[in-house]
């Protein structure tokens, strides 16, 4: 049995920390197959973490390596990268030489995400997870043939789970127009709830958005008050899916200049099947064959118009929301 060992530089419980995310699907995908350990350099709680991980140093990941006769380091890049150096270090003084593939969680242009020539030059294999990573101008030095485009896919038990939880929210909610998202705080276009605002339904509107552990003030001051628009802080992930599941549309406007992978909780929504209305960076409208399987606004006034045109059709939001969950099946097949 092959012997593997995730790197990041910080492992978080969120549901919405991209690079944990991956890797928590990754190891329960692999490990009936692989023996998997998980090394980070900054965990923020891991007391009820079911996967083997380990909070470590660089000279104590480099013994782990050494003692466990790790076959393959696989890296996760989203931000920081003075754990893998301090890693890749002491391997070096100890002339210890293994296979690393590297997969890149976020655009690596980004500021903060950037990779460095060492993560570059270490790394056999650099895997995006989106296209518009892939084609990152800042990175177009990089061989193609050290370069690799690979959809994140979903493992059975993830599909499972969401099939179980869209079961339970099969009965269509009549009383208002549920508009929702997830994600990180950050993430918020800060003309989201104007949007909302605009929307004309021909029942009352709810907006719920769910993310961050902490309200900014000024998405404070634009809610005070408000009965139809609800913030929920971050939560565990089932809690999430049940959440996200009494959606009627995944409302997902971004600032264009955010840094966003293919987006997870985007795919979480297709595959509860809610239609989702999608604006901001290139790579969350890869998901996105629009007028398909949701839409994809070019301004804000294509995000209230796709509102507007799906809340007032009930066989639509029904009809796209079905594509959505077949077209994630498709391209992101389980793995």
């Amino acid at each position: 049995m092959k012997r593997i060992v995730f790197l990041v530089d910080r492992y978080t419980t969120s549901d919405a920390a991209g690079a944990a995310v991956a890797i928590r699907s990754l190891y329960d995908a692999l490990i009936e197959s692989y023996d998997i350990h998980i090394l980070c350099g900054y965990a923020d709680d891991l007391r009820n973490e079911k996967r083997k991980i380990l909070e470590v140093t660089p000279k104590e990941a480099q013994m782990y390596i050494k003692t466990w006769n790790i076959d393959i380091i696989h890296y996760f890049k989203a931000t920081g990268r003075r754990f893998f150096s301090g890693v890749m270090s002491c391997l070096k003084n100890e002339n210890i030489h293994k296979t690393i593939l590297t997969t890149i969680c976020q655009k690596p242009s980004y500021y903060g995400l950037e990779l460095s020539p060492l993560e570059i030059a270490e790394s056999n294999c650099l895997i995006f997870i989106d296209k518009a990573a892939y084609d990152d101008v800042f990175y177009k030095f990089i061989p193609q043939k050290k370069k690799k485009l690979i959809y994140f896919g979903y493992t059975e038990a993830h599909a499972l789970l969401i099939d179980i939880i869209r079961s339970g929210q099969s009965i269509e909610n009549h009383e208002f127009i549920h508009f929702g998202r997830g994600s990180s705080l950050n993430k918020c276009h800060k003309d989201m709830i104007k949007v909302f605002d605009r929307i004309n339904t021909p029942m009352p509107k709810r907006f719920t958005f769910i993310g961050g552990r902490k309200l900014p003030k000024l998405l404070q001051k634009q809610i005070k008050d408000r009965v139809d628009v609800e913030w929920k802080p971050a939560m565990a992930y089932q809690d999430w899916l049940k959440n996200c599941a009494t959606f009627d549309v995944f409302l997902y406007q971004l600032p264009e200049n955010a840094y966003s992978s293919i987006d997870g909780t985007l795919g979480d929504a297709m595959l509860l099947g809610i239609p989702p209305i999608v604006y901001g960076p290139a790579a969350i409208k890869e998901r996105i064959n629009h007028g398909e399987d949701g839409f994809i606004a070019e301004s804000i006034e294509e995000m209230v118009e796709y509102a507007n045109i799906l809340s007032n059709d009930s066989v639509l939001r029904k009809k796209m929301g079905q594509s959505a969950r077949k077209s994630t099946l498709k391209r992101f097949p389980f793995f």
